[in-house]
């Protein structure tokens, strides 16, 4: 059980985290048959430069599935949040759903350099095999700033399957 740690990676550029840490990280099974589930809350954090309130995880790995029941992270009034399952090596079942969250978040996705302000929802799926699921989203963002244009509402929806993608 992890009581109110503080947890601080200042040597994995570029995801640098660092917050206080609580919660449980259980080891299940046997020598073959080994799996894990987690649960907790990260406060006061920061991921690769970006700062939020809160974030939230439960979930599970045994026999090569990722099970994420609940991993939110909330700041500003905003929620992002994924549920779904991964099974390593084989298929992909993930929902995201974002509501009034600060659009500066996507700016700590390494490789992303188009600077974005402003509050977005968000609803997008992916599905399939890992090497190649299909994927589909759409976006709204509100009164924001995107490469130093501004607006009021911006919307995208898109698609991606077998290398192609639709906007």
């Amino acid at each position: 059980r992890l009581a109110d740690s503080d947890y601080s990676d200042t040597k994995s550029a570029p995801y640098r985290a660092r917050g206080k840490l609580e919660g449980r990280v259980r080891i299940l099974g046997n020598q073959k048959d080994l799996g894990m589930s987690v649960e907790g809350k990260i406060s006061d954090g920061q991921f690769a430069g970006y700062a939020f309130d809160s974030v939230t995880i439960k979930g599970a790995f045994k026999k090569g599935i990722i099970q994420v029941q609940d991993l939110a992270i909330r700041d500003e009034g905003g929620s992002l949040a994924a549920k779904g399952e991964i099974n390593l090596g084989e298929n992909i079942t993930l929902d995201i759903t974002a509501k009034n969250f600060p659009a500066e978040i996507l700016g700590a996705i390494p490789g992303n350099e188009i600077p974005l302000t402003g509050r977005f929802d968000l609803n997008a799926t992916a599905r399939g095999p890992i090497r190649s699921p299909v994927a589909e989203g759409s976006l709204r963002v509100t009164k924001g700033d995107l490469a130093a244009i501004q607006f009021d509402e911006m919307e995208v929806s898109a698609s991606a399957s077998e290398g192609k993608v639709t906007i």
